[in-house]
């Protein structure tokens, strides 16, 4: 139990008061954030100590008023008094809590449905009993259990009520009702364990007399196993993070009703047994105008363990009595057929969100619930309508053998379908104990390759004269028509019921020591992090705009570590949150309820302030022994244990053997003095630290990385255009060369060391990747591959001799090349090179250290391009000696080379390195933040020549030429032109463009604020000088920009409601735009003030965005209009009809008043107004418009129109629309 844990870990160490005094401000800012879950955990944990510590009592009752927990503020604020601790602050809380109604104590009952819980119903007991409110009674409600479910619940002080046999959750409820006796009755599922301020936060929504039920939010306890997780995305019960004050439902796990309003409804329909129940008595209640509210602060935790077999019937038991029973699907087997296709669609919509989230490790269970529903619902017609049991029984073992022989015809290897079988087995064993028998007398039937099942009637109905063919041949040929899949799409099919059948069958937890690798969320402003080798980018929100990064590294260090441990037999989860998509709720979450012993956390430079927060986090949150590794550590060492109380332990230098040592001292309680590379604390308060670990010499000593239990297929690098999914995979570790800057080689492996796998091992790894992952491309993320001519040869021949079909690249040195190796390697597959040049100035190459001549990329560039190999080619600006005209002749070298992709970036020096040494001595270093040493994007130093801004600038100006040869390029194929690399881009005089729209939002409220923000960052990213004027004002409705982190400049022309004139404001934009002497102008057109704008800028070459016929219908809330549908907004072909649906829609919703004043107020509604709009359109040099109706329309108007579909999808552009790179 959490409670205790907290508790005994308070006995035994006492944190000084500063730091609890600390924590009560990280919940203000959590609860501030609506990180609800955190703030809990925090607050519960400060509570615990609080018993040892008065002076905490004051702050803490401020705490609880502040997260709403108004009755705890009100029992501190007595301790306090109680005390004798009274003072000006503690009389202002009292005087806040008079005024609130939520400190009236409430009489709550509270009861426990529960059937054969005899897992869980101590742990929901114990937590119901800890609840932060009081509560009058507690009831368990015995539902016939055949385990020890009511001997266990009377060992507490609970009433214990049994029935004789199961009736069913909703009987369970009933009868509660019929027992208790408070005003308000509250409950939770058995397998459910509460927040200790659950039910206070669900007795606080009652001081509305409106509201009748209250209900919480349900997280998951145990996601570790793919099968958990499934459920925790798939099955969620809550309704998000925000409080929502009147739902269309709430889900019954954890909620607080009315008893009175409970007695009117009459109770909860016995009908439904096992779920459903709850909705069906909220959407009588919702009927009669009863108001519910959902609080996402009142927590409770979900407990349950599922197995593949017990979570998809669980699923099937969700929907059976919604899709089917009310709707009569399971009078007849025709009436089924619509239920078995229902089945299958939402086995497709599964299967998709998978796809698009990219939960490739869940999608087995995607595809098996939709077989396992079509049989469930075929043995549910016997229960349900006494369907003969002879025709259930033939039924259900034809569909299951087509179902079996059809996914063997579509790619399904016999792994798979094994997998399949046996969880179906239970089904097919409830109705034919010689199923097998059955099965093997179909197998011949469906062995032939017939196109159609009917043509196989005759031979089954010879077999089975009572199944319903005609049910089976229509479902089957649904089937067949949606999942048509990919052979690769079956390997991942495979491999995700491989894991979660391995993950099922390992060895119940009990006790041994239990260990976490992890690789945390990285947060920063709503994007995430990628911890990826000397190079941390930050990528767009997942939440918001993409599922995962375009760019994931394979954490192989991380990944080699656990598997050497579970080589050991040791207990050990991988959980890489980037790679996964988990929120740093969802991780916490994880962490929390594996309870691990030691967690691993290899900490990055840019990510070093994150990943101490989490090691604070994990440490007082879960209790466990923290280690850090990595670069960074290794080279600050003992820095890390002197400012850092919340690590244990450091290791210095490549760790897998050193943590697997250390594990082990632990587990035997020994001391790690002897240990090489390990540094920790004494008891005295000593840092101790031995030197660094040994140097791996063998590499293939180190078993291979771990994959199956990590997000295999989400691990991704594209550089140079290898087909996903891609493996990546080490031949070897460690560069003998020296530059200045290079990370890893001087710090975690020490100077110029570098050691390598035999070919043998190597090409192992690639034949296993193939066969058991469906791997065909492959990305040897190696500090240096190409060293050791026979050792590259020797791996292409054995990849030739295994006849292994496959595409991969290298990161490589281009002096190690030569031609024969280059022809041998593209034989054996070689489709990419990754080459560092760094500078086209040989000084700076020379300078660094990189002992690299131009004239050999020169000429293995080349070679590569002859030989078809693709190349991609990374440049860094800021080297010493670096000048403003060498970074010029870099910039322009790259372009002429024309490789396939190329990178530029800022040089960091990092901690540890040479660089970083002769800069600090130079005196050169400008900051100490760590968050922007990211290799990336930030110049966090100055030289001799150029300053932090000139880098920055710089690197923008490489983007975007790049970004102008790439256009030119494709300009060039397109139309079969030549294109003549060598000819580099004409060093012209950036075009001027305005960018005018009086009704632009930032941050975005539609998707033409999206539309116009991509066009303007996208010419930007072309090149050319982009300046935006946007209109601000609140009359008649707000509108501007708030958030001014743009890559184009914005000129704000203010308004109010005195200077709110059309004339006027056409005035002002024209002096604006005139002073910046734009040689373009383009204007978001429509209608409103945007007309009487194009007239004022008519002197400027005009091209219109014209958002009047926007396909997107503001009447119809949003609704994407057809291709031939105009929009509603058509002034001029249909004014009278407009102004009518004006009158019928807009004006029955308030919230459009303003919409209508604006139109009102330019005449929009007026005769004349629709003569404004076409003279705006024939002033126009160009017209951009969405689809070829609009264009049809007009047409008579300009001849320049141009079709741009509406294609901005909003979702890209919602946390950072500004991204810098060739997709945008």
């Amino acid at each position: 139990m959490l409670t205790q844990q907290f508790q005994a870990n308070s006995a035994e160490e006492l944190p000084p008061s500063e730091v609890i005094l600390s924590w009560l401000k990280k919940i203000e800012a959590l609860v501030s954030r609506a990180n609800y879950l955190e703030a809990m955990l925090w607050l519960k944990k400060a509570e615990a100590y609080s018993m040892s510590m008065p002076e905490l009592l004051e702050p803490l009752a401020y705490t609880f008023l502040h997260c709403g927990l108004v009755y705890s503020a009100k029992r501190y604020l007595e301790k306090c008094v109680a005390s004798g601790r009274i003072n000006f602050q503690i009389q202002k809380i009292s005087e806040e809590l008079r005024n609130l109604p939520q400190a009236e104590k409430k009489e709550v009952s509270f009861y426990i449905p529960a059937y054969n819980a005899q897992k869980y119903i101590a742990s929901c007991i114990e937590g119901v009993l800890a609840q932060s409110y009081p509560i009058k009674e507690i009831l368990v409600i015995d539902d016939g259990s055949q385990d020890k479910t009511g001997e266990i619940a009377s060992r507490y002080p609970v009433k214990v009520i049994r029935h004789s046999k199961n009736r069913g959750l909703a009987a369970c409820r009933n009868t509660a009702l019929r027992y208790t006796k408070a005003d308000f009755i509250a409950s939770a599922d058995a397998d459910v364990m509460l927040d200790r301020f659950c039910l206070e936060y669900l007795m606080g929504c009652f001081n509305d007399d409106n509201i009748i039920g209250a209900g919480g939010r349900l997280i998951e306890a145990y996601t570790t196993k793919a099968v958990d997780r499934w459920r925790q995305v798939n099955m969620r019960q809550y309704r998000g993070e925000r409080k929502n004050l009147n739902p269309y439902t709430i889900c019954g796990f954890t909620t607080v009703y009315r008893r009175e309003v409970l007695i009117k409804l009459g109770g909860y329909n016995e009908r439904f047994r096992t779920n459903h129940e709850d909705i069906d008595l909220t959407i009588r209640a919702k009927k009669l105008k009863y108001r519910l509210t959902f609080e996402p602060r009142a927590i409770s935790w979900h407990l349950r363990q599922d197995s593949i077999v017990s979570l998809l019937s669980t699923y099937w038991r969700w929907f059976v009595v919604v899709r089917g029973e009310l709707l009569g699907r399971f009078a007849n087997f025709n009436t089924l057929k619509l239920k078995a296709k229902q089945n299958i669609l939402v086995s497709l919509a599964l299967l998709h969100r998978s796809f698009y989230f990219q939960r490739f490790h869940l999608i087995y269970l995607d595809i098996a619930c939709g077989i396992r529903c079509v049989l469930e619902d075929i043995i549910h017609m016997e229960r349900y309508s006494g369907a003969n049991q002879k025709v259930v029984k033939e039924t259900l073992l034809v569909t299951f053998a087509a179902f079996y022989f059809i996914l063997q015809r579509k790619g399904a290897s016999r792994k798979l379908l094994r997998y399949i079988l046996e969880d179906m087995q239970d089904l097919l064993a409830m109705v034919d104990k010689n199923y097998r028998i059955n099965l093997r007398k179909l197998k011949f039937v469906f062995s032939n390759k017939l196109i159609y099942l009917s043509d196989s009637y005759p031979s089954i109905k010879k077999l089975f004269p009572y199944a319903e063919l005609e049910f089976i041949d229509d479902t089957l040929g649904f089937w067949i028509k949606k999942f048509n899949l990919e052979s690769r799409v079956w390997k991942m099919v495979e491999v995700s019921a491989k894991r979660m059948h391995i993950e099922e069958k390992q060895a119940p937890e009990g006790k041994g020591i239990r260990i976490m690798v992890l690789n945390p969320p990285w947060r920063k402003d709503d994007s995430y992090g990628v911890r990826a080798g000397s190079r941390w980018p930050f990528t767009v929100n997942i939440a918001k705009n993409e599922p995962l990064p375009a760019y994931i590294p394979f954490p192989f260090f991380l990944a080699y570590t656990t598997a050497l441990l579970r080589k050991n037999h040791f207990k050990v989860v991988m959980v890489d949150a980037i790679a996964e998509g988990l929120t740093d709720e969802e991780f916490l979450a994880r962490v929390l309820w594996f309870k691990p012993d030691i967690v691993l956390i290899e900490a990055a430079t840019a990510s070093i302030f994150n990943d101490l927060e989490w090691a604070r986090r994990i440490k007082y949150l879960v209790g466990s022994t923290v280690v850090f590794s990595g670069p960074q550590v290794s080279a600050l060492k003992e820095v890390f244990l002197t400012e850092n109380p919340e690590i244990d332990y450091i290791v210095v230098g490549e760790y897998e053997f050193a943590f697997l040592k250390l594990v082990k001292r632990i587990r035997d309680k020994r001391d790690p003095l002897t240990l090489e590379g390990i540094g920790y604390r004494t008891a005295e308060g000593r840092i101790m630290l031995k030197g660094r670990t040994k140097r791996i010499t063998r590499l293939d000593s180190l078993p291979f990385p771990e994959r199956l239990t990590l997000p295999i297929y989400n691990y991704f690098d594209e550089a140079g255009g290898l087909r996903p999914p891609i493996a990546q995979i080490l031949s070897s570790r460690g560069c003998p060369f020296g530059c200045s800057f290079c990370l890893w080689p001087q710090t975690l492996y020490g100077n110029r060391r570098y050691c390598f796998r035999s070919p043998r091992k190597v090409v192992d790894e690639i034949e296993m990747l193939i066969k058991e992952y469906g791997f065909s491309s492959f990305y040897f993320d190696d500090d240096t591959f190409n060293i050791g001519r026979d050792r590259i040869l020797e791996i292409c021949q054995e990849i030739k001799r295994r006849k292994l079909k496959i595409n991969w690249s290298v990161m490589a040195r281009a002096d190690a090349f030569d031609s024969v190796t280059l022809k041998e390697m593209k034989k054996a597959g070689l489709h990419a090179v990754k080459l560092g040049v760094e500078s086209a100035s040989q000084k700076i190459i020379d300078a660094c250290g990189k002992d690299l001549k131009i004239s050999k990329v020169n000429q293995v560039v080349l070679m590569c391009k002859n030989l078809g190999i693709n190349t991609h080619l990374t440049f860094m600006f800021g080297l010493p000696k670096e000048t403003p005209n060498t970074i010029t002749r870099t910039i322009d070298y790259a372009l002429k080379l024309d490789p396939y992709s190329v990178q530029f970036s800022i040089v960091t020096p990092f901690f540890g390195t040479r660089l970083y040494d002769e800069l600090k001595k130079e005196n050169c270093l400008i900051t100490k933040d760590w968050k922007r040493y990211d290799g990336n994007r930030f110049a966090v130093y100055r030289t001799k020549n150029l300053g932090p801004q000139e880098l920055e600038e710089s690197l923008h100006r490489a983007q975007w030429a790049w970004l102008e040869h790439c256009q030119r390029k494709m300009t060039a194929q397109l139309f079969g032109l030549p294109f003549d690399s060598s000819n580099l881009v004409p060093k012209y005089k950036r075009r001027r463009i305005a960018i005018v729209d009086l009704l632009y939002n930032w941050p975005a409220l539609g998707g033409a604020d999206y539309d116009i923000t991509a066009v303007a960052c996208h010419l930007a990213n072309l090149g050319f000088a982009v300046q935006m004027f946007i209109l601000t004002s609140k009359i008649p409705f707000p509108r501007g920009v708030t958030n001014t982190a743009f890559l184009v400049p914005i000129q704000q022309l203010f308004f109010d409601k005195n200077s709110f004139r059309p004339k006027l404001i056409a005035q002002r934009f024209k002096e604006a735009v005139s002073a910046f002497e734009p040689d373009y102008v383009i204007v978001a057109d429509g209608w409103g003030l945007k007309p009487y704008i194009v007239k004022a800028l008519q002197d400027f070459p005009l091209f219109l965005r014209f958002y009047a016929y926007d396909n997107i219908c503001l009447v119809r809330n949003g609704v994407y209009l057809k291709e031939a549908e105009p929009c509603p907004f058509n002034f001029l072909t249909q004014r009278k009809e407009c102004i009518a649906c004006i009158k019928k829609f807009i004006l029955k919703n308030k919230s459009n008043y303003n919409l209508v004043a604006e139109l009102l107020l330019c005449n929009g509604l007026g005769k004349n107004f629709h003569a404004l709009v076409e003279d705006s359109l024939r002033q126009a040099q160009g017209v951009i418009v969405y689809n070829t109706k609009i264009k049809e329309l007009l047409g008579n108007y300009n001849k320049s129109i141009y079709i741009i579909p509406s294609g901005v999808n909003p979702q890209r552009y919602l946390s950072n629309p500004l991204r810098n790179d060739a997709r945008f």
